[in-house]
């Protein structure tokens, strides 16, 4: 992924993102996330086992995607289910796709403006993929060192 470092008018956009991560992870699960590092990009591809996706629309569009391995996905549930799952399955795919949920949503409230709308969150797995935001779309990546390892959320807007 190539990056593009953050000059001082565009370095405020992450604010809400990164707020939001750290509300959702604080309120749920205890944690205190280190913001590891900020950039914009230039296109989006997951190194991670699974990502929640949520949409945004209204006055400002665009998605937000949350990353993070088997590992990571699998202590996180732990401490919100009570088990530690063995596979990513229905239950790990609703946690993935409740934490996009929380931290748009958050993201959405921080951002004070009530003519933004967030779809539902869909969650994708696998090896090596993809998610295309549209080409309008400026890229940020936002890099969170959590207690289980490290995840990412990424968010295109327009």
């Amino acid at each position: 992924m190539s990056t593009i470092p953050l000059t001082p008018a565009v370095s405020q956009l992450p604010t809400p993102f990164i707020e939001s991560t750290r509300a959702v992870f604080s309120a749920m699960l205890g944690a205190e996330l280190g913001l590891t590092d900020t950039c914009r990009c230039r296109r989006f591809h997951s190194p991670f086992d699974v990502s929640g996706v949520i949409g945004f629309s209204g006055s400002i569009k665009g998605m937000l995607v949350i990353g993070m391995d088997k590992p990571v996905a699998f202590a996180i549930a732990e401490e919100l289910l009570g088990y530690r799952p063995t596979d990513i399955d229905a239950e790990v795919f609703d946690m993935v796709g409740e934490l996009a949920n929380m931290i748009g949503g958050n993201a959405k409230e921080r951002m004070g403006d009530a003519n933004i709308a967030l779809g539902l969150p869909t969650v994708v797995s696998g090896q090596s993929y993809n998610i295309a935001f549209h080409s309008d779309n400026q890229l940020y990546l936002l890099c969170f060192e959590t207690p289980w390892g490290p995840i990412s959320v990424e968010f295109g807007l327009k």
